[in-house]
Formats: C-alpha cells, sequence, structure tokens
C-alpha cells in the first residue's frame, strides 16, 4: 500500500471500548465512501488494531494501517505515522483529542477535518468542523458545520422514510449500537422483562457487542423476545418497528431520517446534550439512565408512547424535517472543496 495515493488519511478509531464504540467507524466509512463514489477521491485510514474496527474498514474495500491496540501504545506512534503521511488532508473522527493535541498533525499545505466533539478543543487552526450531533449556534465559526443539517448517514438510509404509523404500537425494537460500552442493552431488556407489554420486542446486538449469551439466557423462554446479532439492514428493522429505544448517539440520527418513533437512552456525556435537544425537536422522547426511577419511568413512556398515535406521528415527521438526508453530500462536498482550495494554495506556493 503506497501512502501516497490517497487523498484523505482518515484517522478514525472503534470498538467495544467505554466511550469509543463504533459509531466513528461507521461515520468515516460513509464520507469515505461518498468522497471516492462521487468524488474520485481515495481515502487511507490509520486506526488502532482493534478487530472489530478493522474488519469493518477492510470489508469497505479500504487501505489502512493500524496502530497498537492498547490506547498509551498507539499515541506514542501516531505521531510518527502521521509524520510519514503525504496526504494533504487529514480527517480525524475521535471522542478525545490526542494527549499531546493536534499539533503533530499540522504540516505546511495540509489541512485538518475534525469530524465530532472535539472540533473545539483542537488548540489549533481547523480547517473544518463537523459535528452533526451538536446543536447548531447562531455564532457559529466559519469553518463549522453543525447540527443535524449535517447529519452524516450510510446510503443504507438514502430515500428510507415511513409514510405512516401504526394505530397502536405492537414492535418494538431495542438497539445501542456497535458496542454498547455502557451495558445499556441488559439495563433495558431487564426493564421490559418487568413490564407486561403485550409487544414483539427485537433486541438488536452490533458487531463488536461482546458475549451475547447474557442477554439471550436472560429473555429465554419468554416468546416476546428476539435476539440478534449484526444484522445486514438496520434500516428496515427501524422501519419495522413501531417504537425504538436506543441511545443518542448516530443511531439517534437514523431514527430521525426514517421517522422512526423513539425513546432515547443516553450513554455517554456528549448524548446528555444531543438527546434533550433532539426531544426538544420533537423527533423523540428521552429517559434519563442515571435517575433511580429510570426502569419505572422506561415502562411508563413506552405504554404512554405505544398508545398514543398522535405523539408517533408527530415524531415521525419532526424527524424527516430535521435529518433531510443530505447531509453526507454536504459533507463530501466541503472536503472535496476544501482539497480543491489545498492543490491551489500549494500550487501557488511552487510558483
Amino acid at each position: 500500500m503506497n501512502p501516497k495515493a490517497a487523498n484523505i488519511l482518515v484517522r478514525a478509531d472503534g470498538g467495544k471500548i467505554w466511550g469509543l464504540s463504533m459509531g466513528h467507524i461507521y461515520r468515516t466509512l460513509a464520507v469515505a465512501q461518498e468522497l471516492r463514489d462521487h468524488h474520485g477521491l481515495t481515502c487511507r485510514f490509520l486506526l488502532r488494531d482493534i478487530p472489530e474496527a478493522v474488519a469493518m474498514v477492510r470489508d469497505h474495500g479500504f487501505c489502512h494501517d493500524l496502530l497498537p491496540a492498547e490506547a498509551k501504545a498507539a499515541a506514542e506512534s501516531e505521531a510518527a505515522a502521521l509524520a510519514r503521511a503525504d496526504e494533504p488532508i487529514l480527517l480525524v473522527d475521535r471522542p478525545d483529542p490526542p494527549p499531546n493535541g493536534f499539533g503533530h498533525f499540522i504540516r505546511p499545505n495540509r489541512r485538518l477535518v475534525i469530524i465530532g466533539p472535539t472540533g473545539d478543543k483542537a488548540q489549533v487552526p481547523v480547517d473544518l468542523w463537523i459535528d452533526d450531533l451538536r446543536p447548531p449556534s447562531p455564532d457559529l465559526p466559519a469553518h463549522a458545520m453543525l447540527g443535524p443539517r449535517f447529519a452524516i448517514m450510510s446510503k443504507d438510509f438514502d430515500g428510507k422514510f415511513r409514510d405512516a404509523v401504526a394505530p397502536y404500537a405492537r414492535n418494538l425494537l431495542v438497539t445501542f449500537g456497535g458496542s454498547d460500552p455502557a451495558g445499556l442493552t441488559a439495563r433495558v431488556v431487564a426493564t421490559l422483562l418487568e413490564s407486561c407489554l403485550d409487544m414483539s420486542m427485537q433486541v438488536v446486538l452490533g458487531p463488536a457487542f461482546g458475549d451475547d449469551a447474557d442477554v439471550i439466557a436472560a429473555v429465554a423462554g419468554d416468546g416476546r423476545f428476539v435476539v440478534k446479532r449484526n444484522i445486514p439492514d438496520l434500516c428496515t428493522a427501524m422501519l419495522a418497528a413501531d417504537i425504538v429505544i436506543a441511545a443518542a448517539g448516530r443511531t439517534a440520527l437514523e431514527l430521525a431520517i426514517t421517522g422512526t418513533p423513539s425513546l432515547m437512552v443516553p450513554s455517554i456525556d456528549t448524548e446528555f446534550v444531543t438527546a434533550p435537544y433532539l426531544e426538544a425537536c420533537g423527533s423523540t422522547r428521552m429517559v434519563d439512565p442515571r435517575r433511580a426511577d429510570f426502569p419505572d419511568r422506561l415502562r411508563a413512556e413506552l405504554v404512554s408512547l405505544a398508545a398514543n398515535h398522535s405523539a408517533r406521528d408527530g415524531m415521525r415527521l419532526a424527524g424527516r424535517a430535521l435529518v433531510d438526508g443530505n447531509g453526507r453530500q454536504r459533507v463530501g462536498d466541503a472536503i472535496a472543496t476544501l482539497l480543491q482550495k489545498s492543490r491551489l494554495t500549494k500550487t501557488a506556493v511552487r510558483s
């Protein structure tokens, strides 16, 4: 693999690690596919050697180089790997800045693009900051693309939107992303087992979930439950469900774009900002897992929403108004434009 052959170096990680999850990999893969398919640009991934993430990048056909799996060893190797790289654009999607900040990313004629909440913590000039889960603000910096207008959705969700909701909710989907490092699946399943809800309940575990034996054992004998793992088409599962219980990360935007009524259970700090914002927009209701009465509140909200056709239809319409499905294209266009400006700048300097 020749690093000079790529236009964009993508630095992202994913896996069943607290605060990491698989969302960073899903999101950067969607952007990389958009840049490849619609702009003819090539992307190379630099990621920690975490099996679930590596397999997903490889299966999508992208070149990749590996850092050690352990965080400290990866940080020590990262600077050297970036120093060897020749790509004019560095695209970073990670939950926290690297230990020494982004300073070692910067070189002449290189452009820095950050996806996610670290865009305002870079401590170096950022050329483009994208955060589809950050509520938009009227005083945004010029380089910021924030809010669901820039939601980076997989192609699997293109043109998929429900036209109506059922009079009464009968089908429930429970999914907490690719890895669920907060362990919310088990808590929600335990809560549902203690309910008398007459619903079909599908529990979907992501590719990096870990051992599913406890979840399967917990629902054994209860005919309401079906447990599936790493299904190929989560969009279809969402559209088949009347209500979804999920975390307030990437899945929240997928539910919004499909018009799927939902209950959001935030899992990490940033989601406790996202979930109230999406609730205020009307696309979901938040249930706080930090509260002592969380099980009772979750059951009560689910019963209420299942019987309230008007509320669910309002969520359907609000979700589509929030996420219009063109965010991936907007982000791809912005990165492609940035690359073109970088090339022009480099040519001018040489001249």
